[in-house]
């Protein structure tokens, strides 16, 4: 017996889902994974949980992870997660380097 339904529409196409920020994203990612092992607790299938944490996060607000000496900073604005065949965590990040420019040169 099936214990899960989907509804499935082939003239759509799942672009992702648009997030506040990377707060946001870890919040949705944490309650995300508390419900796959809810599943896998309760020996029913994850297929549909995975495909939830799989679909690619777009940052409303981009967060900056670091910036060097020379003035370049790297903003990340994309998240995808998703497992590997060997079942290992991957994520596919979409990030923009960005490099300050003097304020003489503007």
């Amino acid at each position: 017996m099936k214990s899960y339904r989907s509804i499935r529409d082939p003239d759509k196409e799942d672009h992702g889902i648009i997030v506040k920020d990377i707060k946001e994203y870890d919040r949705r990612m944490k309650t995300i994974q508390s419900r796959i092992k809810e599943a896998e607790m309760l020996g029913i299938g994850t297929s549909e949980w995975e495909k939830i944490a799989a679909r690619t996060v777009y940052l409303a607000k981009g967060s900056t992870v670091g910036t060097d000496k020379e003035g370049k900073q790297v903003t990340i604005h994309t998240i995808k997660q998703s497992r590997s065949k060997e079942g290992n965590l991957v994520f596919d990040i979409g990030a923009d380097v960005w490099e300050k420019k003097d304020e003489e040169t503007q």
